[in-house]
């Protein structure tokens, strides 16, 4: 099987965040970003933020903060509370709403397993079995589930797509076939109205226990299931 990681973004969502704030000399000053990090072309605009470092971006919006790691997501805990923490810290007054930790997974069967088969016997609910012909060649299947773990609310969405498709940002490794499953983890906790900083970082603190469970699910997604 193949599994191969194609996004990753701790996302901090708040209102009005003030993007005038966000200069290099700023981030340098509050010890959140050195300049010598900075590894390509900084955008500094009113609407956003945009700053490539060399393990991840950092991008400020007006509705949100995020950091998107570059490199192995298992490394990229330290950077997400500098950076992402680090503003949280020196910015406690931002109305801040909700976090997010997201890994994105493209996942495809073993060499040698017919895609269609393979997305059959792993995905395909028995209702849905009974409204599609069984001769159906071109008939793909998906899955959605949430439950809460590690203080927030999972949600699991595994849709088929093209491998041309890939989302924004992405790198694929393999030469795997066209079509694979996409699969979206997406951990949620809404903040309450005057959340503490402490509340915030002990969620971003989380961020290697959510990419590992993450990693598990897209891998066990994998796993042949049902008859050829």
């Amino acid at each position: 099987m193949a599994v191969e990681l194609v996004n990753a973004s701790a996302v901090v969502v708040a209102h009005d965040v003030n993007l005038s704030i966000f200069r290099l000399p700023w981030l340098r000053d509050q010890k959140i970003l050195s300049e010598e990090e900075v590894a390509g072309d900084v955008v500094i605009t009113p609407p956003v933020v945009r700053i490539p470092a060399r393990s991840f971006e950092l991008l400020i919006l007006p509705d949100r903060v995020q950091v998107r790691p570059s490199g192995d997501p298992g490394k990229a805990q330290s950077d997400i509370l500098r950076v992402l923490g680090g503003i949280v810290t020196t910015l406690p007054h931002t109305p801040f709403t909700a976090i997010g930790l997201n890994f994105d997974y493209l996942m495809t069967p073993e060499e040698h397993t017919e895609f269609q088969s393979w997305n059959k016997d792993n995905f395909a609910a028995p209702f849905s079995l009974d409204l599609i012909d069984s001769a159906q060649e071109k008939a793909r299947f998906g899955a959605y589930y949430s439950f809460d773990t590690l203080g927030m609310r999972l949600k699991a969405d595994l849709k088929p797509t093209e491998r041309t498709e890939q989302p924004e940002g992405g790198v694929l490794k393999s030469s795997a076939g066209p079509e694979a499953m996409l699969g979206k983890f997406n951990f949620h906790r809404d903040l309450k109205e005057h959340p503490g900083v402490g509340e915030i970082l002990q969620v971003l603190g989380r961020w290697n226990d959510a990419a590992s469970l993450a990693l598990k699910m897209a891998e066990a997604a994998c796993v042949r299931r049902g008859q050829d």
